[in-house]
């Protein structure tokens, strides 16, 4: 069975955006979402702070935090305000710098984020909750990322949404990714696995494709990621047919 054209999930999405925000507002906040975003943070941080940051645009850090797939940009909200944890707690420098000079250092360190959904609506939300805190959302594909400079990327997510590429589109997607995530930095993936479908496509009348989890790492690793299993989860899912299966991978330098 041919998988849904992006056309057809653009559309599927642009019709439950408002439903599918209530649930991720919700989500975000249990347990499992903030253990991994705050390890996925974490990681990013060290990047920043390991790494010299790509070439400086207007004062602000040109280093980005991505969101594959980003729906109505809920977990790029959390990850702005862990990271704002780490860029902004430096007690000493805040007693002798006046608040203009802390405010272009702190953007000087702060990554910007990115949301990209293939649904215009779900970018229109997202937009609301990225825009106030400094941050963007865009219409776009998890396939190509032409505004994004090679290495220059100190993190990325991408949550479920890779059962609506085929096997040939997900090689693409992590090449891709791989082109832009700097060296040592992280890649937090969330995908499906099983024989069912989730409960939320239920309703999208879309088709799709649950990955075997030894394809993905395969593809991983074939794509320059590195993969440590302490950073592998999974939960099941039986009512659902389903397990989720989390990775963190990591940028191999040198690929």
């Amino acid at each position: 069975m041919p998988l849904a054209s992006e056309e057809a999930v653009a559309k599927a999405y642009n019709a439950c955006a408002k439903e599918y925000d209530e649930v991720m507002i919700a989500e975000v906040k249990t347990p499992s979402y903030e253990q991994q975003l705050a390890q996925f943070t974490d990681a990013v941080a060290q990047v920043m702070c390991d790494r010299p940051a790509p070439d400086m645009e207007r004062g602000r850090s040109s280093w980005w935090v991505l969101d594959m797939a980003c729906g109505s940009g809920n977990m790029l909200e959390i990850v702005d305000a862990k990271l704002s944890q780490h860029t902004g707690d430096d007690t000493q420098r805040q007693a002798t710098a006046t608040a203009e000079q802390m405010a272009q250092e702190q953007g000087a360190r702060k990554p910007r984020l990115l949301g990209i959904d293939v649904s215009a609506e779900m970018v229109a939300i997202a937009k609301t909750r990225l825009e106030p805190v400094g941050h963007d959302a865009q219409q776009g594909t998890m396939l190509s990322l032409p505004t994004i400079d090679d290495g220059t990327c100190a993190g990325m997510i991408c949550y479920f949404a890779l059962h609506h590429l085929d096997e040939t589109q997900v090689k693409a997607a992590f090449c891709e990714w791989a082109r832009v995530l700097a060296p040592g930095a992280p890649l937090l993936l969330g995908y499906w696995v099983g024989d069912g479908k989730p409960y939320f496509e239920e309703g999208l009348q879309v088709d799709i494709v649950n990955h075997r989890s030894d394809v993905i790492d395969k593809l991983l690793l074939d794509a320059g990621f590195a993969i440590d299993p302490e950073n592998v989860t999974q939960q099941e899912f039986e009512s659902m047919g389903l397990s989720a299966h989390y990775t963190m991978a990591t940028r191999k330098a040198g690929q």
